[in-house]
């Protein structure tokens, strides 16, 4: 709800009906309930997703990074994250893609689940340029290592 009420501040229409059919009670339709906060975050998350990738794929060549990290259960997960330049920008930046199940610390395991994800979007490998691995020396070519 407040990811909501952020986004209200932008949009008078969204603002306006928090106003109007926020908290309205039991039994009166409002579209504000946890789920459809979730699915709201949901749709915003994969038009940005959509957007970065388009500005990526335009840039052409990207690095990317893959961390793991422990959500707030502990749980641990993947965080991918691509570094590219937008053309007319000339500046690096970096941006989440997002979290990934995590298969181990196998470097073949890890790279399957990266590989997968990047598939999904349409990304082209030959155009990585760059790989970065946080705590993961089993990625390195000295053990099994990740190829392109």
């Amino acid at each position: 709800m407040m990811a909501l009420e952020l986004i209200s501040k932008f949009g008078p229409f969204l603002a306006t009906h928090i106003a109007v059919r926020g908290n309205p009670g039991r039994g009166n339709m409002s579209y504000l309930s946890s789920t459809i906060c979730d699915e709201f975050i949901s749709l915003i998350a994969s038009n940005v997703r959509k957007v970065v990738m388009a500005e990526m794929k335009d840039s052409k060549y990207y690095s990317m990074i893959v961390d793991s990290t422990p959500d707030c259960s502990h749980v641990d997960q993947l965080s991918l994250i691509i570094r590219y330049v937008p053309r007319k920008k000339y500046e690096a930046v970096e941006r989440f893609i997002k979290f990934l199940p995590y298969v181990g610390h196998r470097a073949t395991d890890m790279w399957d689940t990266v590989v997968v994800a990047l598939t999904a979007y349409d990304v082209n490998f030959q155009d990585c340029r760059g790989q970065s691995y946080d705590n993961a020396s089993n990625t390195s070519g000295l053990y099994a290592g990740y190829k392109l």
